[in-house]
């Protein structure tokens, strides 16, 4: 499957940093010497993915992302 390993690395990633992985790609041909499958999409820190856009087509994704609250770094 197209797009397939461009997963498997962020995956990778965000299970080594524990951080959140947004990813943006273009999608088509270019000048008929080039071709972009994308993948778009978002994974959380456990590497699970929360959306993304289908390999090959134009689009865009959007998550809402639910932070824990951090404490004041002034005490207040």
């Amino acid at each position: 499957m197209p797009g397939k390993w461009h997963n498997e690395i962020r995956a990778r990633r965000a299970r080594e940093t524990g951080m959140w992985v947004a990813s943006a790609d273009v999608t088509g041909e270019r000048g008929g010497t080039h071709l972009g499958l994308g993948p778009t999409g978002f994974l959380n820190p456990a590497a699970e993915e929360l959306g993304h856009v289908p390999v090959g087509r134009p689009g865009m994704v959007t998550v809402d992302i639910d932070l824990p609250a951090q404490p004041n770094p002034d005490g207040v």
